[in-house]
């Protein structure tokens, strides 16, 4: 039985093109159209295929994948991981010499 890669190259080549941009496949699920959907369904697919389910995850589609670094468990990894918290993280900013010489005001809801 053959597949009709055409709409999966589609979503590769998208997925490569972010992959330019943004330096890794860590696409989130949300906020990037269907393609953070489409990059979770190749994630359950290949944990499908590992586990000896049935799944459309072909060896080649697989390869290609790695080719380009996906993380297929990506909660798991370090790249992810860091990419998660610097986009949680605020920024923080330094103390500067300016910054002894103003009023401190009093934190009137007592946060640290």
């Amino acid at each position: 039985i053959g597949f009709d890669w055409a709409p999966w190259l589609i979503y590769y080549k998208e997925l490569q093109a972010y992959r330019e941009k943004h330096g890794d496949c860590l696409v989130p699920y949300r906020g990037h159209g269907k393609l953070g959907r489409w990059v979770s369904r190749q994630r359950t697919l290949y944990h499908r295929q590992k586990s000896g389910c049935q799944s459309s995850m072909s060896k080649e589609r697989e390869r290609k994948l790695n080719g380009i670094g996906f993380d297929w468990a990506p909660l798991k990894s370090k790249a992810s991981n860091e990419k998660i918290n610097a986009e949680e993280t605020p920024a923080v900013s330094t103390p500067t010499a300016l910054d002894s010489e103003r009023e401190v005001t009093p934190n009137p809801k007592g946060y640290t």
